[in-house]
């Protein structure tokens, strides 16, 4: 395994999608009413990035410094968040009502302190009250479930490491534990879908299991890349990884406009865009997904997707 981190432009790339997606179905553009899976792949796309940089961190230093990754954290998305905050803040003052204004703006609170999916989870909406539903910042859900999952994911990390006497520790324990919380959340997902649809799509506890399927495929891409430093890849493995690519983004990108807020989500459906984002991060490298997805237009937008 490497010790130092991994830049992966073509993961900038998958950034691009997701964020294109999400703001066609906020934008009601015809034909992509599913493009909520945006924030499906984003979290595979934590799950990924963020084991990645705790297990190099630790493989460098022997430890995890937990409060220096929170500080991290919240020095790179803490900037953006304040600045939507106060020009939302603004703009709402001048252009709503004062009961508009308090309507839509009643979870600045907890939109502030990476809290909104909480609030959103167990708010007692008023259907007959069509302001409640337009929160102006509705869409800091997904952040709240991003900053829970960086408060948990560190410590997990450092039960396995401190339960394992080599310096070096097994994957085989961390992926063990990825398929623990991955079978268990899943499962919470779908019943919650049933039972609490709203809590299935907000709360931690039932999108956990995308961070993990991201983090699992953070090892498999490091077994493969050194089984392929061993012997050089055949054509014939080339190509598979290129069609496999070319699936995960037919996945992501057909579940984006064949799925709609109809649908009991996230339970079963989320898989599909889920394993979508995990086939184009394992199978994208050195071809032709992996081109295109690290143009500079795509890396662009990727870098600047969180704001």
């Amino acid at each position: 395994m490497p010790r130092n981190l991994t830049y992966r432009p073509e993961i900038q790339g998958l950034r691009a999608l997701a964020i294109s997606l999400v703001i066609l179905a906020h934008a009601k553009i015809s034909g992509f009413e599913g493009g909520f899976v945006g924030v499906d792949v984003f979290f595979v796309i934590s799950g990924y990035l963020i084991t990645q940089l705790l297990y190099c961190e630790h493989l460098s230093t022997g430890n995890i410094n937990f409060i220096g990754f929170l500080a991290r954290r919240l020095s790179r998305l803490l900037p953006a968040l304040v600045v939507m905050i106060i020009f939302v803040e603004l703009l709402a003052s001048f252009f709503l009502s004062a009961i508009e204004f308090e309507e839509q703006t009643s979870s600045i609170l907890f939109a502030s302190t990476w809290t909104s999916n909480l609030f959103f989870a167990f708010k007692t909406f008023d259907y007959f009250a069509e302001l409640q539903v337009k929160d102006l910042f509705l869409h800091t859900w997904s952040l709240g479930v991003e900053e829970q999952f960086y408060l948990l994911w560190p410590l997990l990390l450092m039960f396995v490491f401190l339960k394992t006497t080599r310096q070096t520790p097994h994957t085989s324990r961390l992926l063990m534990m990825f398929f623990v919380i991955f079978t268990a959340s899943l499962s919470l997902s779908i019943y919650w879908s049933i039972k609490h649809p709203i809590w299935s799509f907000y709360l931690m506890p039932s999108r956990v299991w995308q961070f993990s399927l991201g983090a699992v495929a953070f090892f498999l891409v490091e077994k493969f890349t050194e089984r392929g430093k061993k012997s050089s890849s055949s054509p014939l493995a080339q190509r598979s990884s290129f069609l496999i690519a070319i699936l995960g983004l037919l996945l992501i990108i057909l579940s984006g406009v064949f799925m709609n807020t109809k649908l009991v989500y996230p339970g079963f459906w989320a898989l599909f865009p889920s394993l979508g984002a995990v086939l184009v991060i394992m199978f994208s490298r050195q071809n032709l997904i992996a081109k295109l997805l690290s143009h500079r237009v795509f890396v662009w937008v990727g870098d600047r997707s969180y704001s």
